[in-house]
């Protein structure tokens, strides 16, 4: 607890420390607010999941940056020591009450300073650079996300466990959207990318874009790093707003009915889950395919198993789980009258 209470001095000090210098408040556009969008309207949204309990807490800072220029104020500032999702919503543009100038949001910056006594940076830089007869320019990140995401889509966010260190990464969304990396507990890291991670520069010193670099060249720059680096957390990129949700896995084999495993992979509890479970084919029973319960209470690293009972039919089908208003996850099966084979 004490080691807590200084963490979260220490991440007040340092966010006063960050914002004072900088002169200009802003207040971003019409979809600043996550509360203004409902549903499952489209809004560009940011995320950002600590999920590694090798480190204690710290501070998380996201920026909307204007080619790498932070603009303040932030769009979220707080200390994290727990598996929640923090997300927000990613405006156009951010206005400056009494001057007229307004700054474009091209890109994002997620800033994770490590509890006491680390005390080490990560830096995640999230961008789409495009070339043209102008050279390297960097897009609106807001319209990006949407005209490119269909769903919610997390990457790896890398680190050092070592104190004290500073590492910097610059990922490129336009070469990550063809090329995803791939999630693994560690990486191996040589002169700043890696196999394993497409689209990302990884280094020592902060991000810089050369609009002048080569139609061939990466336009960020930093010193690169070499070594090894950790999984703490997921970065996430959504034209949606979001919400953290239990794992779903649905059963597979043969039996009588379907079931599924409503998993808890976070460090809070959930409370009261409604869940339905929707076989879709030539169904005769239970009406309309589909059985619904609730979950009351769902324990940090528990797991609840949910069954649609007997089912009758014939031939192909689909399962689909959905647990509040999260993801849902499909299977296919196939059905000879009570019994049910769900496929891998």
């Amino acid at each position: 607890m004490k080691k807590k209470v200084v963490g979260i001095l220490v991440c007040t000090l340092l966010i006063a420390a960050t914002v004072l210098p900088v002169a200009r408040t802003g207040e971003s556009d019409e979809r600043k607010n996550n509360e203004s969008s409902s549903g499952m309207q489209p809004v560009p949204t940011w995320g950002y999941h600590f999920k590694n309990d090798i480190v204690a807490g710290g501070c998380l800072m996201v920026w909307a940056t204007e080619n790498c220029r932070r603009i303040c104020p932030a769009l979220f500032m707080g200390y994290i020591d727990e598996c929640t999702l923090y997300s927000g919503v990613i405006p156009d543009t951010i206005s400056h009450p009494g001057d007229p100038t307004v700054d474009i949001v091209n890109d994002i910056i997620y800033e994770f300073v490590w509890d006491y006594h680390c005390n080490n940076l990560d830096s995640y830089k999230y961008a789409a650079p495009t070339y043209g007869p102008g050279g390297w320019e960097l897009v609106p990140i807001g319209g990006f996300i949407l005209e490119n995401y269909e769903n919610a889509t997390y990457y790896p966010n890398v680190a050092l466990c070592d104190p004290p260190y500073h590492l910097y990464t610059a990922v490129r969304a336009d070469v990550i959207l063809e090329n995803p990396p791939i999630v693994q507990d560690e990486y191996y890291i040589e002169d700043g990318i890696c196999e394993d991670l497409p689209g990302y520069l990884i280094g020592t010193t902060p991000i810089t874009f050369n609009s002048q670099a080569g139609p061939d060249e990466n336009p960020f720059e930093t010193t690169p790093f070499t070594g090894m680096v950790i999984n703490v957390g997921e970065v996430a990129i959504s034209p949606h707003p979001l919400e953290y949700c239990p794992e779903i896995e649905i059963q597979t084999g043969t039996g009588i009915g379907a079931s599924a495993i409503i998993r808890n992979t976070c460090t809070e509890a959930f409370t009261n889950l409604v869940w339905s479970m929707v076989i879709e084919g030539n169904i005769f029973y239970p009406p309309g395919g589909t059985r619904t319960g609730s979950i009351s209470s769902l324990a940090p690293g528990a797991q609840v198993k949910i069954k649609s009972g007997l089912v009758l039919g014939f031939g192909h089908a689909v399962i689909t789980v959905t647990v509040d208003d999260c993801e849902p996850v499909s299977a296919d099966a196939t059905i000879r009258l009570f019994l049910v084979s769900v496929q891998g």
